[in-house]
């Protein structure tokens, strides 16, 4: 088994690739095919950027708090035609 289908996310997206292989080539083809994807993403430049940037961004908690603004302190709001 090839070290990048220890990562969960990579594998489930290599397994979904092969999904439609299932039941369709042997068992041992299907995982030659596994580790075979997972070495292009690991060593293909292009493949592993774009392996990046569709990685979901894991966030435990967010950092953002509404605050509540008192009227007092809020700017008015131009109404109407502009310019």
């Amino acid at each position: 088994m090839h070290p990048l289908l220890e990562d969960p996310w990579i594998a489930d997206r290599i397994d979904r690739a092969l999904a439609l292989y299932e039941g369709r080539v042997p068992p041992e083809d299907l995982a030659w095919m596994r580790d075979q994807l997972a070495e292009v993403v690991a060593s293909d430049p292009q493949t592993a950027r774009l392996a990046r940037r569709a990685r979901p961004v894991d966030v435990a908690e967010s950092g953002e708090i509404r605050a509540q603004v008192p009227a007092s302190s809020r700017l008015p709001i131009a109404r109407g035609k502009v310019g």
